[in-house]
């Protein structure tokens, strides 16, 4: 049985990513939320809204390497709408067109691990696993709950409609993301959305087998 770290911007990517992940593997992985740690009074909320900064910043503290003490993998979790952000500086267009997801993913994960001490990366690279997701992990869920669902601009509004429209709640809570990714806990599932997401596919291909 696999461990992992998780190392992402909110709770609610917590949520999706441990679906995944429960999905993925035949045997249940044991999975640790390290950033943002979560505890009962996190249940309805979706934690800091700068979270990506959070994100950063654990990549550069001792708690980082420490992880990998007591867990086999790291999961590291960002979106690229962050891209444009002063602290960050990926953009997200190139000569006034959108760039490749491929060429994003690989643009941010270079950000990342530029936070990370190279010597902690040298030693842990084969443990670092990047969920960069174009342009939000919304993005990823899409395909459990929208016909139209290889879209990369404005998920979050699209997932929410799409969810209401099927009769459900929609709030941006750890609880009701929970719900929504229990179909990512089919492995069927996880190779047919997949094929509707570039960046969902990229993570996916990342995961050690």
């Amino acid at each position: 049985m696999a461990s992992f770290a998780l190392v992402t911007e909110g709770i609610t990517d917590q949520a999706l990513l441990s679906a995944i992940l429960y999905g993925y593997y035949e045997d249940e992985p044991d999975i640790t939320e390290a950033q943002p740690v979560r505890d009962e009074t996190d249940i309805h909320r979706q934690g800091n809204p700068a979270g990506w900064e959070r994100v950063l910043e654990f990549c550069t503290l001792p708690h980082f390497e420490q992880l990998f003490l007591a867990n086999d993998f790291a999961i590291i979790q960002i979106d690229s709408d962050v891209g444009e952000e002063i602290n960050f500086g990926v953009a997200l267009t190139d000569n006034g067109k959108a760039k490749s997801e491929i060429v994003l993913i690989e643009e941010i994960r270079q950000v990342l691990v530029m936070k990370i001490s190279l010597p902690i990366y040298e030693k842990c690279r084969d443990r670092i696993i990047f969920a960069i997701a174009v342009h939000s992990l919304e993005c990823w869920l899409l395909p459990a709950y929208a016909a139209k669902a290889d879209r990369t601009i404005n998920c979050e509004h699209h997932l929410g409609y799409a969810v209401r429209k099927s009769g459900l709640d929609y709030e941006k809570t750890h609880r009701t993301y929970e719900k929504l990714s229990k179909p990512f806990e089919k492995k069927k599932n996880l190779l047919a959305y997949k094929n509707q997401n570039v960046s969902l596919d990229a993570f996916l291909n990342s995961l050690p087998t």
